[in-house]
């Protein structure tokens, strides 16, 4: 199967919300055939950071899903590296005006304390997703998945060092 780079970098825009759907479906699917699967850290950090950034993720990728449906790669890459920092930023707004109301009854004044909690999840989940899916690409071009991009004057520039011989 050959994919075009472009193409693999915009449908990695759902990677955070595919993987722990995935999971989830994986383990609700072992748990069926009487399995336990596992319930390891690992395991836990996939279902949570659905659980926490699913929603909020869903509504915070759909527009640079839509604006980079045609982006160059260059341009998909570095809006990658980014990303989770727009997240955080998004995920930390989202969860103060939320929380705001609802915790001064608990005796928290500050919204800002789990906001900045989730904020610092985002990143440190985003990121992670972030260097899987370079990594991967990495490999994949390694291995001559991608075709050339269609694009004429958009290659990437670390392209010709890798697939040269």
């Amino acid at each position: 199967m050959i994919l075009r780079p472009e193409r693999y970098f915009w449908w990695s825009i759902w990677f955070p919300v595919l993987v722990p759907l995935i999971w989830l479906a994986v383990i609700l699917g072992s748990q069926a055939l009487g399995v336990r699967p596992s319930d390891g850290a690992i395991s836990s950090i996939v279902l949570m950071s659905g659980g926490f950034g699913g929603g909020p993720y869903v509504v915070f990728a759909a527009l640079p899903a839509w604006l980079l449906r045609r982006a160059s790669l260059r341009r998909l890459r570095t809006t990658s590296l980014f990303a989770p920092l727009g997240f955080a930023l998004f995920l930390f707004v989202l969860v103060a005006a939320w929380s705001f109301p609802d915790l001064s009854r608990y005796g928290i004044t500050q919204p800002f304390i789990p906001a900045s909690y989730y904020a610092a999840w985002a990143l440190g989940v985003g990121y992670t997703y972030v260097l899987v899916v370079h990594l991967v690409f990495f490999g994949l071009r390694r291995a001559g998945v991608f075709a050339a991009s269609a694009r004429a004057g958009e290659r990437d520039s670390t392209a010709a060092a890798t697939n040269s011989p």
